[in-house]
């Protein structure tokens, strides 16, 4: 639930969605393979033909939609489909590679099939004549115009390293006049900052227990957010920040565990103490800007953490409220900073002096919004 809260007021999903970038249709086709094949492997479905036929079909179609990146998210399913039905073979004690050709194979070949039916308006439109021309687009074209664009320069492009931390936003468009003297308005492609940052130490901790406690359902959030993010790390053209969005969806999901997870009082102390400076790092640029000079945000921020570590850390029972407390602290920094940004993400106009306070984070050396 909280991660489908973040999705639904989280600017570059709103952003994406409501101009209908390309990246938000192939996402969301894969969102729904996850969620089908989720289903499947709770209900050890292995064998349904309707239900793999299904998961193939919504698969070729995100597939279809774009070049390349979707084909990672085809096999982040295979390969879920893989371990887990593998593991269920293994209880059922019986052959595993028989148990695992049903679903690889029908999965595999129908998502095969749709995505090749997605070019049938080529033909219908007389731009293709026959297979070679789809065989030339892949393997010819396509690379083509990677080497072409190669080189390429934008102003708002940014490196793949920077995606997680919202280091550098779009602005798909932008007029200083707006209807009214002394107005600005802008579609700005950027996310929620309080949102991204905490994903950063919650994807490390997803990680950390995926690999402690062997938990099969942490270690598909973090091999799909790595399994998204990789391919662009070789890849020298110009890039953009919502080819982050495959790989955001899963670090919104461990964010969600582990605000979860600290809300419960789960893990050790030190894990919560963890949990919960990263939340107070993340919300600290966005309550640093207003405070300008004052400066007196971070020195709230270090009153607060050492407040929270020391009742943490107490034997009292006020601890579970703290650790609550701290979970809807953060929760109100969220919405109120998606409140603040709302304006520029859904291009309203605004007042120049207001537009001058949301860009004042800019100031920060590591921050390039503008």
């Amino acid at each position: 639930v909280a991660a489908s809260i973040f999705i639904a007021i989280d600017g570059l999903c709103i952003v994406d969605s409501r101009i209908g970038v390309i990246d938000i249709h192939y996402v969301t086709w894969a969102v729904g393979a996850y969620i089908l094949t989720i289903r499947l492997i709770r209900k050890s479905l292995f064998q349904n033909i309707p239900r793999l036929l299904i998961i193939g079909g919504v698969l070729g179609i995100s597939v279809g939609a774009k070049l390349y990146i979707p084909f990672f998210s085809f096999l982040l399913v295979l390969g879920a489909l893989a371990v887990t039905g593998w593991q269920e073979a293994a209880r059922r004690q019986i052959s595993r590679i028989g148990f695992l050709a049903r679903p690889i194979l029908v999965v595999g070949w129908t998502a095969f099939g749709v995505y090749l039916l997605t070019y049938t308006p080529h033909y219908l439109w007389g731009w293709w004549s026959s297979p070679v021309d789809w065989v030339n687009y892949i393997f010819v074209e396509v690379p083509g115009y990677q080497s072409a664009v190669a080189e390429a320069t934008h102003p708002y492009s940014s490196k793949w390293y920077t995606w997680p931390l919202l280091l550098r936003p779009v602005w798909y468009f932008w007029k200083d006049s707006g209807p009214n003297p002394g107005e600005v308005i802008g579609i700005w492609g950027s996310g929620n900052l309080a949102i991204w940052w905490a994903t950063v130490p919650a994807l490390l901790l997803a990680a950390w227990r995926a690999w402690k406690d062997r938990d099969g359902a942490l270690a598909f959030v973090v091999a799909g957010w790595v399994i998204h993010l990789a391919p662009w790390v070789g890849i020298g053209r110009t890039l953009f920040l919502y080819h982050y969005l495959p790989s955001l969806l899963f670090a919104f999901l461990a964010l969600a565990w582990m605000l979860d997870r600290l809300w419960h009082g789960e893990g050790s102390k030190v894990e919560q103490g963890l949990a919960g400076t990263a939340l107070v790092a993340a919300v600290l640029p966005i309550a640093a800007s207003p405070a300008g000079a004052a400066g007196w945000a971070p020195v709230i921020a270090v009153t607060l953490l050492v407040g929270y570590f020391i009742v943490l850390y107490s034997r009292s029972e006020s601890a579970t409220l703290v650790r609550r407390l701290a979970v809807g602290l953060y929760a109100g920094a969220v919405l109120f900073t998606s409140w603040q940004f709302l304006p520029i993400w859904l291009g309203i106009p605004i007042p120049r002096t207001q537009w001058d306070s949301l860009m004042s984070i800019k100031d920060l050396v590591i921050f390039k919004w503008i």
